[in-house]
């Protein structure tokens, strides 16, 4: 599915509206690059590509857990397909 420039846009508002809450989450997004891509709040244009979702989301949960983040995972049109929180750290496990 390709997205037209006002949705694109759209799109790219709200992802800087939620770097603006500083909330740090970690997204599974689609790339523009017909595969997948990660990124965590707050780090402009900083983003790691994959070609499935599974992998993406693997390196996502990573992420989450070792920064605990929550994650988002969007749907292949840019929409909201689920939203997990970290699980806790274990003794012994750093984060940040």
């Amino acid at each position: 599915m390709r997205f037209t420039e006002a949705e694109r846009a759209e799109i790219i508002a709200e992802m800087r509206k939620l770097r603006a809450e500083g909330k740090g989450r970690v997204h599974v997004i689609t790339s523009v690059r017909r595969g997948w891509a990660v990124f965590r709040e707050g780090t402009e244009g900083k983003h790691k590509n994959f070609r499935t979702k599974e992998e993406a989301v693997s390196y996502a949960r990573e992420l989450s857990r070792r920064f605990q983040k929550d994650l988002v995972i969007h749907a292949w049109d840019g929409g909201l397909e689920s939203l997990e929180s970290p699980p806790p750290l274990t003794s012994g496990s750093s984060g940040q």
